[in-house]
């Protein structure tokens, strides 16, 4: 058998006795459900100006893309403010946000400060030790050049090399933005959600190809702030996170219906699996991943346990405490 097909042959069986995995979908339920408000208004965050509008038109941003809340635009909310005398950036605690929620008529009023907006580099220059050849061979006191013999008997010139030192310029580019954000319910004036989003950036670059390379300091920025409004969501708003999951060995089909995500016809062919082999751990296990993949979590997670039951195993304590932790309450 020739090489090439050997090695073809050992990667294709290799690839066929990996274990199968998919990937699924899950709704986070956050801890602090903001759903329930029909109407909500952004107030400008305190701090660095740019830094506040930046993070409350980005928290605006993404909300209305949710297509959950119903927000309040930045120009009617500050037509309201400048009617009844009143300045965005005036919103610093939770009966100042009260009073200007009752005055928009909004539901709830997010408010906020960026308390850090920074970006700084550190730049320098590092000597780097080189050697390269001279041109010329090593010679004794007589100036005969000097070999040197090699396994094979071969008498070889033995080089003179140099040392050469360069100096290389590198760049550490740091950025560090942190967020506070909270929620007031303007019927209660009760805070209902706060939370702190701090995230960093670090990047050392050595060489003027590399640092070029670089992103700028102000996109580093945007993107933290980002990072920072995305982690604020996911506290207030029911969100979807993708997990890759194993599947084990079973129906064929089955596995290759819940590979390519046809959730339902991949349930009915594990369903199947389970009427047909019910003390089969695997079958279990399969038809459970498939059901969580559809937001079926108490069916799935009764699957996982009778999984369990028959087989002992990490795999199914792992699912049956993650899918517990989306199901509790928190």
């Amino acid at each position: 058998m020739k090489r090439s097909t050997f090695l073809l042959l050992l990667a294709l069986s290799l690839i066929s006795c990996a274990a199968p995995t998919t990937t699924i979908k899950i709704l986070n339920t956050p801890k602090a459900n903001l759903s329930a408000y029909a109407k909500i208004a952004i107030a400008d965050f305190q701090g660095n100006t740019d830094a506040g509008r930046l993070v409350s038109g980005l928290l605006t941003t993404e909300l209305a893309k949710s297509g959950k809340f119903q927000i309040i635009e930045r120009a009617e909310l500050e037509r309201i403010m400048k009617e009844h005398a009143l300045e965005m950036s005036g919103i610093v605690d939770e009966q100042t946000a009260h009073e200007c929620g009752l005055i928009v008529k909004v539901s709830a009023l997010i408010f906020g400060e960026v308390s850090a907006f920074e970006a700084e580099d550190k730049d320098g220059a590092r000597t780097n030790r080189t050697t390269s050849w001279t041109g010329d061979y090593k010679r004794d006191a007589t100036g005969n050049i000097i070999y040197w013999k090699s396994a094979n008997g071969q008498l070889i010139p033995q080089k003179e090399y140099r040392e050469n030192l360069q100096s290389e310029p590198y760049l550490i580019r740091t950025a560090f933005v942190a967020a506070g954000f909270r929620v007031v319910d303007i019927a209660t004036g009760q805070l209902v959600a706060s939370k702190t989003a701090r995230k960093s950036y670090s990047a050392t670059a050595e060489g003027l190809a590399k640092i070029e390379k670089l992103p700028s300091k102000p996109e580093i920025l945007d993107e933290l702030a980002e990072q920072a409004v995305h982690e604020f969501l996911a506290e207030i708003a029911p969100h979807y996170t993708q997990h890759t999951m194993k599947l084990e060995k079973g129906n064929k089909l089955g596995i290759q219906l819940a590979e390519s995500g046809l959730w339902q016809k991949a349930q009915e062919i594990f369903a199947d699996e389970v009427k047909a082999h019910p003390n089969r751990p695997e079958a279990h296990y399969n038809l459970g991943v498939t059901l969580e993949a559809q937001g079926k979590l108490k069916e799935a997670e009764n699957e996982y346990i009778a999984a369990l039951a028959l087989k002992p195993k990490d795999l199914y304590v792992q699912v049956i405490r993650a899918i517990r932790q989306l199901t509790e309450p928190q």
